[in-house]
């Protein structure tokens, strides 16, 4: 077992990346999307929805900024892209307004405030801010 100097979870003095450079410049976004464009996980979601609307609870959705290069690189918008969520939140009449922070185009969380192309520095000013956001949606109710 060998220790690595951290911040909650991110180790940054031992970050490396799992696969070569050629892999996040040219397949990272395209593996995503095929990834996205798979319904296996759909009743899952239902379900959680279903059980939610039955017991009371509120739901909130999140979908989390992503680094600007791969946002590029992806090329689509976040309806298209997580069109399965919005799909899944219409035909329950969960109001979009109300119960989803689409933080996918987030021009206030920058390329700095990524470990690498879409996941966040635990510790970031990004971070604080997505959950400030989270928590005025929340007490708003919008």
């Amino acid at each position: 077992f060998r220790e690595f100097e951290g911040v909650r979870g991110f180790f940054p003095n031992a970050y490396r990346t799992y696969f070569d450079e050629p892999y996040w410049e040219s397949r990272r976004a395209l593996d995503l999307l095929a990834f996205n464009a798979k319904t296996d996980a759909l009743p899952y979601l239902e379900r959680f929805v279903q059980l939610a609307k039955e017991r009371g609870h509120e739901l909130y959705f999140v979908i989390p900024p992503n680094n600007p290069v791969f946002t590029d690189k992806v090329g689509r918008d976040s309806v298209d892209l997580h069109q399965h969520l919005y799909q899944a939140m219409r035909a329950h009449g969960l109001d979009e307004a109300r119960c989803l922070l689409d933080l996918y185009h987030a021009q206030d969380v920058v390329g700095n405030d990524f470990a690498d192309y879409n996941h966040i520095v635990p510790d970031s000013a990004a971070t604080r801010l997505i959950t400030q956001k989270i928590v005025q949606m929340v007490e708003s109710g919008t």
